[in-house]
């Protein structure tokens, strides 16, 4: 027989029935430690020492946290505001002030095209692009752009036109026709426009007027007090046909004492006129320079220049230097004398007549 199981419910053989039984011993100092183990009470664990004090960092990591901290504020503080600068307010500055001007706030400046304007005055900044106070990227380029002034424009040629027609192209020019003259003309047919102020050609601004001058065409010159035989010569030499008759009168001898047309009164080229000279007076009277005994004591007789056909401030300057007064007549708006009287000789202070 083999064997035999022990039977159910049995309690297990102990140690001295294992050993009876042929089992090995168990080891008596392992049986003890296990057996206290199962029967010493629960280790509590030690009680926990003072708790360490918290860590420093060395002052050197605290001075590195604030530079770390700067330049990562300095950095966003550049990428966000450092950057950027607002364009200056230029306008109304002489063009090249304001270009140096800008340059020095660190700008790059360029020069535009001038625009006309009619408050901001030649070569003034008119505006700048981009507009003043506009925030751009530091050393941008701004452009500067200057005034040229009102816009001028050129006074139309009108000359020879009648005057409504130069109404017109005045007009048409934005321009403003302005007061109208008349002033005699051997040349320009009478009503036409002989010239214009300012003259034809100048610039002007727009909408400026434009003062006309007609032609009044030809005018009787007055030859009154001329002596005859210039007058004569003179009138022929503009185209009249004059001829002369002799009057007894107390004007001095040999001088136009009346014209017929008048004086400025109209007329044609080739018109007759006539001219009244005199004769003097019918007793005898002689003008002390023709009649030397008539001179008073102490007025001796002075040659009077023949200034004619001479300039008429140096004829003036002549006459004067001789002793006399001088009196000047426009009669045919020359540069140069046409006519003088008396000539001859003339007590000194005797007023001579010269025509131009």
């Amino acid at each position: 027989m083999g064997p035999q199981r022990p039977p159910t419910g049995a309690a297990a053989p102990g140690p001295v029935a294992a050993h009876q039984m042929g089992a090995a011993p168990a080891n008596p100092t392992l049986i003890h430690s296990q057996t206290e183990m199962l029967t010493a009470p629960a280790v509590r664990p030690a009680a926990e020492g003072p708790k360490r004090r918290g860590f420093r960092p060395h002052w050197f990591i605290v001075v590195l946290v604030v530079l770390m901290a700067a330049a990562i504020g300095g950095t966003g503080w550049w990428f966000s505001e450092g950057r950027y600068t607002k364009v200056p307010d230029l306008s109304g500055l002489n063009i090249t002030i304001a270009k140096s001007e800008a340059e020095k706030q660190g700008f790059e400046v360029k020069i535009g095209t001038p625009e006309h304007d009619k408050e901001v005055a030649e070569d003034k900044v008119l505006r700048t692009e981009p507009e003043p106070g506009k925030e751009v990227l530091a050393q941008s380029r701004i452009t500067l752009i200057p005034s040229a002034g009102p816009v001028k424009i050129a006074v139309p040629n009108v000359v020879n036109l009648p005057e409504a027609d130069a109404r017109a192209k005045i007009s048409e020019a934005s321009l403003t026709a302005g007061t109208v003259s008349r002033v005699p003309s051997d040349t320009v047919q009478r009503g036409l426009v002989l010239r214009t102020n300012p003259q034809v050609g100048t610039k002007v601004r727009e909408g400026s007027r434009v003062q006309l001058v007609l032609s009044a065409g030809q005018l009787m010159p007055d030859v009154s007090e001329m002596q005859c035989d210039q007058a004569e010569a003179f009138l022929r030499g503009k185209g009249y046909n004059p001829t002369i008759v002799q009057q007894t009168d107390n004007a001095q001898p040999g001088t136009i004492i009346a014209q017929n047309p008048a004086a400025r009164a109209e007329v044609t080229a080739g018109q007759n006129v006539q001219l009244t000279c005199s004769k003097g007076p019918d007793t005898g009277f002689h003008w002390p320079w023709e009649n030397p005994d008539n001179v008073q004591p102490g007025q001796a007789l002075v040659a009077i220049p023949d200034v004619r056909f001479k300039n008429v401030g140096d004829a003036t300057r002549e006459l004067r230097t001789a002793g006399f007064q001088v009196r000047v007549r426009k009669i045919a708006g020359a540069g140069s004398v046409v006519a003088e009287n008396p000539l001859g000789q003339a007590p000194a202070g005797t007023r001579i007549t010269i025509w131009h």
